[in-house]
C-alpha cells in the first residue's frame, strides 16, 4: 500500500507541475531565465526538456510496469530541481519559479526541502511498491492520502506562509 501512495502522490506532484506549466510557458521559461541567468533562447530549451521530462514521469508511473522507471526519473529530476533551487539561493536569487503555475512567492529552501522529501519518495517507493489491494475500500484510503499529500506539496507556499520566520 505504501508503494501505491507513494506513486499517487508523485503522480498528482507532477501532474499539476505540468499543467500549471502549460497553462503559461512563457512564465515558467522567464523564471528559468532569471534563476539560471541563461539566455532567454537557452532558458527556453531547459523549461521546454523539464516539460518534457515530467510528461515521461507521469507516462512511466501511469503504467505498473514502468513504474519503478517512473520512480527513478522522478527522483533524479526532483534532486536536480533541488540542486537548481539551491545554487540560485547561493547566488541570491530569491525569484518565484512557477513550478505550479503562477506564483509570486520566491525561492526559499522550504522548496528545496521539498524536492528532497519527494525525491526520497520517488527513491524509495520502488522499495515498497506493490499492487494496489484489490479491496476498492482501500484504494479509496490510499488515493485520498495521496490527494492530501498532492494538496500540502502543491500549496506549499501557503503551508509555510501560516508559518511566518523571524528575520
Amino acid at each position: 500500500m505504501v508503494g501505491f501512495v507513494c506513486r499517487a502522490l508523485l503522480f498528482g506532484v507532477f501532474l499539476v507541475a505540468l499543467v500549471g506549466k502549460a497553462r503559461d510557458p512563457g512564465a515558467f521559461a522567464d523564471s528559468v531565465a532569471v534563476l539560471s541567468r541563461t539566455s532567454r533562447r537557452t532558458s527556453r530549451v531547459v523549461a521546454v526538456a523539464v516539460v518534457a521530462t515530467e510528461a515521461a514521469v507521469l507516462v512511466l508511473l501511469a503504467v505498473p510496469a514502468t513504474a519503478p522507471a517512473g520512480f527513478v526519473l522522478a527522483a533524479a529530476l526532483l534532486l536536480v530541481f533541488a540542486a537548481g533551487i539551491a545554487w540560485a539561493l547561493h547566488r541570491g536569487h530569491r525569484a518565484p519559479c512557477r513550478c505550479f503555475g503562477a506564483s509570486a512567492t520566491p525561492l526559499g529552501r522550504v522548496h528545496v526541502a521539498r524536492n528532497l522529501l519527494l525525491a526520497c519518495t520517488g527513491a524509495l517507493a520502488p522499495i515498497a511498491d506493490t499492487p494496489p489491494p484489490p479491496e476498492p475500500g482501500a484504494v479509496l484510503v490510499g488515493l485520498l492520502v495521496a490527494a492530501v499529500g498532492v494538496l500540502v506539496v502543491t500549496r506549499l507556499d501557503d503551508v509555510a506562509a501560516l508559518f511566518p520566520t523571524r528575520k
